[in-house]
């Protein structure tokens, strides 16, 4: 299965290799600058977002926080060699930062390419594999998600998986060792609970509402047409 195709490259090691992290986001960012028209026009598509919105807010988002994070991965990965006491004076002690394994994103409907891609480039840059879920409300950029990311990066260690509720029930039942997801709070809870099975750690970003008072100095086109004004 995917997931299982995913914990084999991670279980191969290959993944843990500074170069490959490096060689991945790379990818990743060439990804989003060669495909930038193609990009943007899946959000038009899908939201009717203006190209240049889609651009900033989506695309180079994700190409700065890629080459911060290629850039700044030799210190990240270094080991560091803290403080000791004088219990461990003659021990060799150091902080080694380890990859978690396999991650889940499941990625939201209204930036569909940001929320899927920023929280990719940090389970890259820390060494692991990922199996990543778009929103099918988006069904353009999922579409151009699945084709485009197995041409740019490793496809063994990086999987996407298309579909709507059963995919997502069927995903979640599996082991795996972060789980991304950002939506609303109905389906946090799902994950939640689905994650706690494993005891997998999680990284919830839940939206809600954001409520307005539209009062009676407003534009006629602006008003509500139910309420009181």
């Amino acid at each position: 299965g995917v997931v299982a195709g995913a914990r084999v490259a991670y279980d191969s090691g290959k993944t843990r290799s500074v170069a490959w992290r490096k060689a991945q986001l790379k990818a990743l960012y060439r990804m989003c600058d060669e495909n930038r028209e193609r990009m943007c026009a899946t959000t038009r598509a899908d939201l009717n977002k203006a190209p240049y919105e889609a651009l900033v807010v989506e695309l180079m988002l994700v190409m700065n926080d890629a080459a911060d994070a290629c850039n700044a991965l030799d210190e990240w990965t270094a080991h560091e060699r803290p403080a000791v006491g004088l219990i461990n004076k003659f021990d060799d002690v150091r902080v080694v930062r380890e990859p978690l394994g396999v991650v889940l994103i499941m990625g939201a409907w209204n930036y569909p390419w940001q929320l899927v891609l920023l929280p990719l480039v940090c389970a890259l840059a820390a060494g692991n594999a990922v199996v990543i879920k778009p929103s099918e409300l988006s069904r353009a950029t999922a579409a151009a998600l699945g084709e485009l990311l197995p041409r740019y990066v490793d496809r063994d260690a990086v999987r996407v998986v298309q579909g709507a509720v059963p995919e997502c029930t069927a995903l979640l039942a599996q082991r795996f060792d972060h789980i991304v997801y950002t939506g609303n709070g109905v389906v946090g809870r799902v994950v939640a609970r689905a994650a706690a099975e494993h005891l997998t750690p999680i990284t919830l970003e839940l939206g809600g509402k954001s409520p307005a008072i539209v009062d009676a100095a407003a534009r006629g086109g602006l008003r509500g047409g139910g309420g009181p004004h």
